[in-house]
């Protein structure tokens, strides 16, 4: 029955002469045994049902506006929804029966018309209601919802978030997962979690076998055919969510190889990431001899300390950041950067360090040192050592020391004292001053000028402190000629005669 408000008896005459009549009656005796004062505001709610036999119940006074009550009462009786509907209610075999025997497929527009259609149904304070309702059974996974394109094509959607344009599109159908047919797989999908019991554990690799096999229309609507699971996976290794291993071989943020994937093929949660520092000779020394390597002998050596093969850009990754940070270089024959087909062709040797930027006493490989009110250098050293992967020769790690200490990157927390040398100067004690910022970055040649523009804005903005700069070159690429290596030196001494490419 659908309720309808009269108040006073102003909508008396959209009814019968009989409803008429029988809203008196009822009128009537709800009036009586109330007080005057209450007789003046009262209400009455009626429901007509499809027969025409009326129901009638007294709203009693209250706060609120009349309508504020009414429609409190009515979502009291279940006769209005105000908020989302268990989104089971809009399949097959509910007892709201909005399903006609056999159909599979219900547009959107028609669910929410069937609310307005038929008495039996309560109303819906909005198609909003309806909408959220629908869009939570999506997410999770109850209901897929399909949507024709205009090229013949469909687009499907299960266990994502749909948009209100999704839901509002006359041509979207609900379609229960027993009938759905998905033609699209969004990669996230695959990921541990997202659908329950596709994941033995999160440990364990996913074999693309189960994977097809879970798409049966119980467990998750079907596929319209194995290339929408072959192109999620392909996706999800690629964007670098799930690591595939096939044939020895494993993939992680690249392509997988073109042709039908393995039905053994596994899924994996990606390995965490290889550390530039985790390849010098005291992290694995198995790999290096007389203080040279090859990347090959460092993939196995890796690989076999983690115990599964390691996808190649982790290892081009940490290759990369090791060699940034000068903890070796390539030999002069070998080439870098290079693909995983050359590995056994790059060698590196360990670089001497020669010299220290002091910045790196107050660097992010410091940063845990400097947690601390006043940390001793020993400490610093330590950590830098860490950082590097390598001992740091004493007498280059003291003249850096002087260096920071010169340009105020931290002071001496005894200044009365003389920086000692040798084993002394683990032991001395220093401080971050008052006042100093530091910041590092890699900028590209564009990026050089549009600093150069700002150094002026820089002292304006903070006149009172005093900004020093300190710009490292880094020239890669073929070995060049002492002809060029003097033409850009000599381009470098009209700033610095102290600048030099070595």
């Amino acid at each position: 029955m659908a309720w309808k408000e009269v108040e006073s008896g102003d909508d008396a005459k959209m009814l019968s002469d009989l409803q008429r009549k029988e809203l008196a009656r009822r009128r009537k005796e709800a009036e009586e045994g109330l007080p005057d004062a209450v007789r003046a505001t009262y209400s009455v709610l009626l429901a007509v049902d499809e027969q025409g036999s009326i129901e009638s119940k007294f709203l009693a006074p209250g706060s609120g506006s009349l309508f504020e009550r009414a429609k409190q009462a009515l979502i009291d009786d279940e006769r209005l929804l105000a908020t989302s509907l268990d989104p089971e209610l809009f399949l097959p075999g509910s007892y709201l029966e909005l399903w006609s025997e056999g159909e599979k497929a219900k547009r959107a527009r028609d669910l929410v018309a069937a609310f307005a259609q038929f008495p039996r149904l309560p109303r819906l304070l909005g198609p909003g209601v309806l909408q959220a309702s629908l869009a939570r059974g999506v997410r999770e996974g109850k209901i897929v919802l399909q949507i024709p394109r205009g090229d013949g094509s469909i687009r499907t959607l299960w266990r994502v978030e749909p948009s209100p344009d999704d839901l509002s599109r006359p041509e979207t159908e609900v379609v229960p997962v027993a009938h759905g047919v998905l033609h699209e797989v969004q990669p996230e999908l695959l990921l541990p979690e997202r659908c329950e019991g596709l994941w033995l554990a999160d440990s364990a690799p996913l074999k693309f076998e189960r994977l097809l096999g879970f798409f049966d229309g119980m467990h998750a609507p079907r596929v319209a055919s194995p290339e929408v699971i072959d192109k999620a996976v392909r996706a999800c290794v690629q964007r670098g969510m799930l690591m595939a291993r096939a044939d020895g071989n494993v993939f992680l943020r690249q392509a997988l190889p073109e042709g039908p994937l393995s039905r053994d093929l596994e899924l994996l949660v990606p390995p965490p990431p290889v550390r530039g520092s985790d390849l010098g000779p005291k992290e694995i020394p198995e790999a290096w001899s007389e203080r040279q390597t090859s990347l090959a002998q460092l993939a196995k050596a890796i690989s076999t300390r983690r115990g599964h093969a390691v996808p190649w850009v982790l290892l081009r990754d940490a290759v990369s950041e090791a060699l940034a940070a000068r903890l070796f270089e390539v030999v002069e024959e070998g080439v870098w950067p290079c693909g995983p087909e050359d590995m056994s062709r790059v060698h590196f040797r360990i670089v001497e360090i020669v010299e220290l930027n002091p910045a790196e006493l107050v660097s992010s490989a410091t940063r845990d040192v400097w947690a601390g009110p006043a940390p001793t250098i020993g400490k610093l050293k330590t950590s830098l050592e860490a950082a590097k992967g390598r001992r740091l020769p004493d007498d280059v790690f003291h003249t850096a020391v002087e260096g920071a200490l010169s340009r105020g990157l931290f002071a001496l927390v005894d200044p009365t004292k003389p920086l000692p040398t040798g084993k002394g100067l683990a032991a001395v004690r220093v401080r971050m001053p008052k006042a100093s910022l530091f910041a590092e970055a890699q900028l590209s040649a564009q990026q050089i000028q549009d600093f150069a523009a700002i150094v002026p804005d820089l002292k304006r903005v903070a006149a009172e402190l005093d900004f020093s700069f300190r710009v490292t070159i880094t020239a890669e690429g073929e070995k060049p000629s002492d002809e060029l290596v003097k033409e850009l030196n000599k381009l470098l001494a009209g700033v610095s005669e102290k600048w030099r490419l070595e």
